[in-house]
């Protein structure tokens, strides 16, 4: 009898310091459902498009994503890349042929795709 109490004890001891451990062994990390869609660039770096870059699972006690990413080191090229994107909304017009699609925005700047 003392013997299934002692194992009964230990069983219960090794199952919460594991429980503990977890929980302190956690990393910070961003929450799936936070997370619009990912990538994976020709670099074969993972890209991540959040469905918004407040706080942390949307809780103001939670750090704003930009902040915390760049406390993880994780640069933020928001900036070049919109330079780079082209607003389809921004389409006001268009010409296609066999090879090229062209695009004018509203600003009158044109972009040009090669098939």
């Amino acid at each position: 009898m003392k013997a299934k109490i002692l194992y009964a004890l230990t069983t219960s001891a090794l199952i919460m310091s594991a429980f503990l451990i977890g929980k302190t062994a956690h990393q910070p990390s961003i929450p799936v459902d936070d997370v619009a869609a990912y990538y994976i660039d020709s670099n074969g770096n993972l890209n991540l498009e959040m469905k918004d870059v407040r706080c942390i699972n949307d809780n103001w006690n939670n750090p704003i994503y930009t902040n915390y990413l760049a406390e993880q080191g994780v640069p933020d090229i928001t900036a070049q890349i919109e330079n780079n994107i082209l607003n389809l909304a921004s389409v006001a017009d268009y010409e296609a042929t066999e090879t090229t699609l062209t695009l004018t925005d509203r600003n009158g700047d044109s972009w040009v795709i090669e098939k």
